[in-house]
């Protein structure tokens, strides 16, 4: 009788080894919170890329988040002069989640809904928003400050008093088919009525630089611009769609550079905001290279596509269609 050999055995054993082992490694990735306590202590507890789940939870009181982990479902509540989740580490996402903020009608310059700040030598590196509802908040919905590889997409941001998105020296990014809505409808005169949808500057830093704005849908920026670039270097915005602004793509200087190779296209500029004046369609003032073709501008009159003071240089205009309403 031949005695079957040993080593066929070996490789099964080894394979259900290995398979228990990525088993047990993958359900470790995910931290379920057991009670709606502390949003702080929760974090804290997770291991470095965990997903915590914070389904059917509602959190009194915001988080810092300084290790990889994604952020997953769940409500926020944020009290009055502070931020919901204040990211200081790389490659944090935050999915499906609610933030809400205690204040859509006055300026408070300590109020975000997700708050990043990195350096000039150590941006935060792929923080990831998406899929989520984040308003009610005195300063910006999210800002973003010396940001890389940032990742904004799918999420409902509405009424916030300055910015929706504000990205200050940002190098690369997308922010795409987001819903962005009542910026500015209350408190910006505390602003000068200065108010943004998405706005992508550098406040005197390096520019902002690589970043695609896509498919978003902005509206209800009564006082000031929808989409907006201070200084950016190859930024496209393409394919969004923008109503009732007073201006709705503006392309500008900043204090430290001339926007320069900024691509609009495709885009649908619809129904100017209420006011009677500092209406336009698409503004540049003293840029570099910006091509603005292929968009649909309606019910905006002579108010379409202006080069402020005729600053600009290698300026590309053609085959927008211009209709009323």
């Amino acid at each position: 009788m031949r005695v079957p050999r040993p080593r066929l055995i070996v490789p099964v054993v080894v394979v259900l080894g290995l398979a228990l082992a990525t088993l047990v490694s993958a359900t470790a990735l995910v931290e379920k919170v057991q009670s709606c306590g502390s949003l702080q202590v929760a974090v804290d507890a997770a291991p470095v890329g965990s997903t915590v789940h914070l389904g059917g939870c509602t959190y009194t009181g915001g988080a810092v988040i300084s290790k990889a982990v994604t952020i997953s479902g769940g409500t926020i509540t944020v009290a009055s002069g502070a931020a919901g989740l204040t990211i200081a580490a790389d490659d944090v996402t935050i999915v499906g989640t609610e933030i809400k903020g205690p204040n859509a009608l006055d300026f408070n310059a300590a109020e975000y809904g997700i708050y990043a700040l990195g350096t000039p030598s150590s941006p935060i590196r792929g923080l990831t928003v998406r899929s989520s509802d984040i308003g009610s908040f005195g300063d910006d919905g999210i800002y973003a400050k010396y940001v890389a590889d940032l990742s904004i997409s799918g999420n409902t941001i509405h009424d916030v008093v300055y910015a929706g998105v504000l990205v200050i020296s940002g190098h690369g990014g997308t922010i795409s088919h987001n819903l962005i809505e009542r910026i500015g409808v209350h408190g910006a005169s505390a602003n000068s009525n200065n108010a943004y949808g998405v706005a992508l500057t550098d406040q005197g830093g390096a520019p902002s630089s690589d970043f695609s704005v896509t498919g978003n849908t902005v509206q209800d920026v009564p006082t000031w611009h929808a989409l907006d670039t201070h200084g950016g270097q190859r930024i496209r915005f393409t394919n969004n769609t923008i109503r009732r602004s007073s201006r709705a793509i503006f392309i500008t200087v900043s204090p430290s550079s001339r926007a320069t190779n900024v691509t609009v296209t495709g885009n649908h500029l619809l129904v100017p905001g209420p006011g009677t004046s500092n209406l336009e369609a698409v503004t540049t003032y003293n840029t570099v290279a910006v091509t603005i073709t292929g968009n649909t501008l309606t019910g905006w009159g002579g108010s379409t596509i202006e080069d402020y003071d005729s600053l600009s240089t290698g300026l590309v205009i053609g085959d927008n269609d211009i209709a009323s309403p």
